[in-house]
């Protein structure tokens, strides 16, 4: 199991706390620094009920500094509360961390027009310390714009697996605000990642020029507004088989940007990703969403 750093201080103030009892002691007595030293672990030793951490040490040990007299009982109180104090710091501390780490952050980006887009690079960037040796799988993407190329909505959730721990990324751009606002969530379990959807591969294939290409099919040829979306539930044992026949139209979308059209003919097309097209009244609540294009990788 992993100690979180944040953590890692309080050994060094338990230190100190009893270093500075100590040295405030009224009364000789044998053996005191490791008298005081077990009654700071006793005032910091809890008991899980339900869940519920109780601070049971403490509780016990006002039982015992009340059963007789002793010396230097100022001191032996101050080391238990210091204890009491330590277990409140390791309740509060995980939990201040994990508020800190899953803050959202914002970032400029350049976002208004599709021609302004670099979604790779942008994901680089917002993964930052996980970007190193790590493997990552799409979740969600949805983009809707219009086609002057405006920019009008753009979401992705991205779970991520590195050396840091397994995370999940939500991404949330504001064209208008010139900036994106990402959050970092952390996931139960760690481990390799399953199959998937490579986010890398969908977020460095559309690129601006690709993006301009797309269209929903002919008969919503005039529709004002498009929607964007990844079918990942596709793709979720990894590369997927589809036929181009039940997909229609269906086009393939090449390594260098190209886009081509495929043929209507019932043979099983292998693809690792594949984005849909739709025109739609209100693409921002999917409503009157219809007449879908499908673009394989």
């Amino acid at each position: 199991m992993t100690i979180s750093p944040w953590l890692w201080p309080l050994p060094v103030l338990a230190v100190l706390a009893l270093a500075f009892i100590y040295s405030r002691r009224k009364e000789q007595e044998r053996h005191l620094l490791w008298k005081l030293l077990g009654y700071l672990l006793l005032g910091a030793f809890m008991l899980r009920l339900n869940g519920f951490p109780l601070p049971l040490g403490y509780a016990l040990f006002l039982l015992l500094l009340q059963a007789k007299p002793k010396p230097n009982r100022a001191a032996k109180h101050s080391a238990a509360f210091a204890g009491l104090l330590l277990f409140f710091l390791a309740l509060a501390l995980p939990a201040a961390e994990q508020s800190w780490l899953e803050r959202e952050r914002s970032y400029p980006v350049e976002a208004a027009q599709i021609s302004q887009l670099s979604l790779q690079d942008d994901w680089e960037r917002f993964k930052g310390e996980d970007a190193a040796s790590s493997e990552d799988r799409l979740e969600r993407f949805e983009f809707v714009y219009d086609r002057s190329g405006a920019v009008i909505q753009l979401n992705y959730a991205v779970s991520v697996w590195s050396g840091n721990g397994s995370y999940r990324y939500q991404v949330e751009y504001a064209p208008e605000k010139g900036h994106a606002v990402v959050q970092r969530l952390g996931r139960d379990g760690g481990g390799s990642p399953p199959d998937g959807l490579s986010a890398e591969l969908v977020l460095e294939r559309l690129r601006p020029e690709v993006l301009a290409e797309l269209a929903p099919a002919p008969e919503r040829a005039d529709a004002d507004r498009l929607r964007l979306e990844v079918p990942t539930m596709w793709f979720a044992n990894g590369t997927a088989f589809l036929d181009p026949k039940g997909f229609q139209p269906a086009f393939r979308i090449g390594h260098d940007g190209e886009v081509e059209p495929l043929p209507n003919v019932a043979e099983p097309y292998e693809t690792a990703a594949a984005v849909v097209v739709y025109g739609c009244r209100d693409p921002e609540l999917f409503e009157g969403c219809a007449a879908p294009a499908y673009y394989l990788f």
